[in-house]
């Protein structure tokens, strides 16, 4: 279960491009929105006009902040395009496409409020019982659909860029959990990954981590007799033993 592997499994609930949710900027009728209308919309790459749902303000520290920001320089202009997101005056993202804000809108609408469930969910569990590691299962049957695209890594690197937590640590788990029983050179094979390292720069950084010396330091609070005394010693041999 590689990132990208599927290509055709990309149906519309785990597509990415929503060509008929955008229009031309040029070509937009002019209608003021209601600010509390539902969309929001954004200005994509080619003067496309966007409509994501709202939850963007909450899902992307990177918008909510802008957003206030745009608001609060136009408020001062006396700006008559109104609130930042509506149609006369939508926020702009000219470096991110169409096809990958379609993906970001898909999981807004079928993926953002279940994560949330499942990590508040989670999040307890672990607080009661930091020995549970089962973290990934609940967020695998509903976000691994969506994710196994082409497009996983440019909805990475889009997520970190428009700073959407949740969907940062969707991918950051989905990814560890695809890497999680491959070998080096099949993470190299798969994802395009050069050496960095000759045969015998790797075999000589082997020989080095073998053959660190872990040097622990003596505690100032130190005292012969407490029944920590084993540890103690422990630390005291591996002082004073020899560096390699």
């Amino acid at each position: 279960m590689n990132p990208g592997s599927d290509p055709d499994n990309s149906d519309d609930s785990s597509g990415s491009g929503n060509a008929s949710s955008s229009q031309s900027k040029s070509g937009a009728e002019k209608s003021f929105a209601d600010p509390d209308d539902k969309d929001f919309y954004v200005e994509v790459a080619g003067d496309r006009i966007m409509t994501l749902p709202r939850r963007i303000l909450k899902e992307s520290e990177m918008i909510r902040k802008l957003s206030h920001f745009f608001d609060t320089m136009e408020e001062e202009a006396n700006n008559p395009q109104g609130p930042c997101g509506t149609l006369d005056n939508p926020f702009p993202l000219p470096s991110l496409g169409e096809e990958i804000m379609g993906a970001v809108k898909n999981w807004l609408q079928h993926h953002a409020v279940y994560y949330e469930k499942w990590r508040t969910i989670t999040d307890r569990e672990l607080h009661e019982d930091p020995d549970n590691r089962s973290d990934w299962k609940g967020l695998h049957t509903i976000t691994t659909p969506f994710l196994n695209t082409p497009l996983f890594f440019e909805l990475f690197q889009t997520a970190e860029f428009l700073e959407m937590r949740s969907l940062v640590v969707a991918c950051t788990k989905y990814l560890s959990f695809c890497l999680s029983d491959m070998t080096a050179d099949e993470i190299r094979r798969v994802y395009h990954v050069e050496r960095d390292l000759t045969a015998e720069e790797e075999e000589e950084l082997v020989q080095r981590i073998l053959h660190i010396q872990v040097q622990l330091p003596i505690p100032s609070d130190f005292e012969p007799g407490r029944k920590d005394q084993a540890g103690k010693d422990q630390a005291v041999a591996a002082a004073a033993a020899p560096n390699v």
